[in-house]
């Protein structure tokens, strides 16, 4: 488990029923499937854009990236090709270095911001960003140099920001109207498509089948849309070209089911955004207000979205390695005391995890949980890492009281020291945190115990 830098000794007592309380959780991550391609080839700069008729082109310019109002949508309704042909221009295939997705441009009342919004599970791994705009006859031209500026993983959203370049669409309104069943949608985005040598649209047109579902404490629209691997981030939008959601996750088994984030998750993070930055040591305080509240409310996943990347590479990559490699020693001896209780490689995934954690010491269990979800595809590294130290988090921060905030210091508007007493029924620790300001908010990169672990 992680060393006494980063964490004291946690109780290990339902540690496991914790963890596959969570495997619906990973599953849903693993819906959304972003497929590994090709990087795009580089074109000439972007021409002019094709302006679509006056019709079709959005009769006010409002303050923010919302739609005006419902009756002027009203007004202008097209119809599927009309629609794709209005809003092209806004949507892009967002390249990592290691993968791909869809995203789109947002209108922003910033003229020298370029705004392009996706889901953070296409740019969570990766570490260079770039965009991918059509120019036409299949053809396409970057968009380089993207960084984030604001996420909510909890949502699955991210903001990428780079100048605004010549030529490039204003973006697309985001309607915060809300949705009703049976309403008429359509989702664009850019299918991985594995030997394609072409740069083109994919197209689905459907209808909402739930105007909103819950699944892990979190909020979705319930679509029957027709999607590829590769539309995760695209823009899914009602009959005037206004985004009313955001493409997330495919339900496996039921075809063409689809669940997208509403629009109002992504207007809360573009509001976010643009609010003035309140200054440093208040942004800090903020910052563990919300960490408190993560805590509080047992979101161990949520609470584990405010460790920095560099916290996960280096930290948590250790300890799991070192913790695996001691597991596998003993895989063999695992695999034969289950057969003899009849569970074998084929059984049911919970039913081998809660036989596990009759087996398998306490200090490995986490490991475990964890090994075995990747060999089974359900979560990808990135997502095996934040499941470890959600659950690292649950147990440290067990049975959770309070949060108080000692002391910050040297805070800047790069960085900050905070020092914080926890409070649970095992008693008061003092920790020590290094914080840094990524992707728009204070994110924790180092965190030591320093008294009553």
């Amino acid at each position: 488990m992680l060393t006494p830098e980063a964490r004291n000794t946690p109780p290990t007592d339902r540690r496991a029923s914790r963890f596959m309380s969570r495997l619906a959780g990973a599953s849903l991550a693993a819906l959304a499937a972003v497929s590994c391609s090709d990087q795009p080839a580089v074109y000439p700069p972007l021409p002019e854009p094709t302006q679509p008729p006056a019709a079709e082109a959005p009769p006010v310019t409002p303050p923010g990236p919302l739609y005006p109002s419902g009756s002027a949508c009203h007004s202008r309704q097209m119809d599927g090709p009309a629609i794709v042909e209005a809003i092209k221009p806004a949507v892009v295939r967002v390249q990592t270095d290691l993968g791909s997705g869809t995203g789109f441009m947002i209108a922003s009342p910033r003229s020298d911001d370029l705004l392009i919004a996706t889901n953070h599970h296409v740019v969570a791994e990766g570490h260079k960003f770039s965009a991918f705009v059509s120019t036409g006859a299949g053809q396409a031209a970057e968009i380089a140099g993207l960084e984030i500026v604001k996420m909510d993983t909890k949502n699955d959203l991210v903001l990428l920001r780079a100048p605004r370049l010549p030529g490039l669409p204003k973006g697309l309104y985001l309607n915060a109207d809300g949705v009703k069943i049976g309403q008429t949608i359509v989702a664009v985005g850019y299918p991985a498509l594995t030997g394609a040598t072409k740069f083109e649209l994919s197209f689905g047109k459907g209808d909402v089948s739930a105007a909103t579902i819950e699944l892990n404490d979190r909020k979705f629209v319930q679509a029957d849309l027709p999607l590829n691997p590769g539309n995760s981030g695209g823009p899914v939008v009602d009959s005037c070209g206004a985004v009313i959601g955001i493409v997330v996750a495919t339900l496996k088994k039921v075809e063409r089911v689809q669940l997208v984030v509403p629009v109002a998750a992504l207007i809360s993070l573009y509001d976010g955004y643009v609010a003035p930055r309140p200054p440093p040591e208040a942004g800090v305080r903020a910052r563990l207000g919300a960490f408190e509240k993560a805590i509080k409310w047992r979101q161990g996943d949520e609470a584990a979205a405010f460790f920095t990347e560099s916290f996960l590479e280096s930290v948590v990559v250790s300890d799991l390695t070192r913790t695996l490699r001691k597991f596998e020693s003993h895989m063999d001896e695992y695999d034969a005391a289950l057969a003899q209780q009849g569970i074998g490689p084929d059984a049911p995934l919970a039913l081998r995890l809660a036989a596990m954690e009759k087996l398998v010491p306490p200090d490995e269990l986490d490991a475990l949980m964890t090994f075995i979800l990747l060999k089974k595809g359900v979560i990808g590294e990135h997502e095996a890492l934040k499941s470890y130290l959600s659950t690292w988090i649950s147990d440290v921060f067990g049975d959770f009281q309070s949060l108080q905030i000692d002391e910050v210091t040297n805070a800047t508007e790069t960085s900050a020291t905070a020092r914080i007493t926890i409070t649970n029924r095992r008693g008061p620790s003092l920790w020590q945190l290094q914080m840094v300001y990524k992707a728009g908010d204070y994110q924790i990169d180092s965190l030591k115990c320093v008294r009553g672990c």
